[in-house]
């Protein structure tokens, strides 16, 4: 995954900005929820929990143990029966190695050989975690990815569309936005990119994933 400005991380794991992005209503949701890339801290699922919604997560980089949170990498198979979940999130995730700006920014980084192979992987690993997503979800409930990955619903909407999943996009709320800012500011302080207009093209959206009834 690529690393990030701290100022940048920070925001991306505050459970309000986290909130304001996801555009659920955790007042009324009654389910159970997947989180898909916890953080270390799991700070979602957490506070989810506290509130009394049964809530999970996986994250490769997990520091803390409970029964509900499981140490993986987002493209490994899920450990939980088919249709199981009511809600899935993914918030600054695998899935944003699906965006053109992390294209941007990995392009700078890495030669074109390397950049190539890079992104071969990250493309398979994220339509490998649709797949398994989908899996446990139950029927015509629904992936909420942020932020909108442009690259792959471009390279790939036919083929996610092909399984029958019904695909879409939100803007974020007004909140969510002014974070937003401070996140470029910071991607720009650390990688003198991306653009204004690139960056709000797919941070200022969220992309749904509903799986077929």
């Amino acid at each position: 995954m690529i690393p990030i400005n701290p100022s940048a991380d920070n925001e991306q794991y505050d459970v309000p900005f986290i909130l304001d992005n996801m555009g659920v209503d955790f007042l009324i949701f009654k389910g159970k929820v997947l989180d898909i890339g916890c953080g270390i801290e799991a700070r979602l699922v957490e506070h989810l929990r506290k509130k009394d919604i049964q809530a999970e997560g996986t994250d490769a980089a997990l520091e803390i143990k409970r029964s509900y949170l499981t140490r993986a990498f987002d493209y490994e198979p899920i450990q939980r029966p088919d249709n199981h979940y009511d809600l899935a999130l993914s918030h600054m995730s695998n899935f944003r190695q699906g965006t053109n700006v992390f294209r941007q920014i990995l392009f700078h980084m890495l030669e074109e050989s390397h950049f190539n192979l890079v992104h071969a992987i990250a493309d398979k690993a994220m339509l490998g975690c649709i797949k398994q997503t989908m899996r446990v979800l139950k029927p015509g409930k629904e992936l909420r990815i942020f932020p909108r990955p442009n690259y792959l619903l471009h390279t790939y909407l036919g083929e996610i569309e092909s399984q029958g999943i019904e695909v879409r996009t939100e803007k974020v709320f007004d909140k969510g936005i002014e974070r937003l800012d401070r996140v470029h500011l910071a991607f720009n302080i650390i990688f003198k990119s991306p653009s204004k207009a690139l960056f709000e093209q797919e941070f200022y959206y969220r992309t749904i994933l509903t799986k077929p009834r």
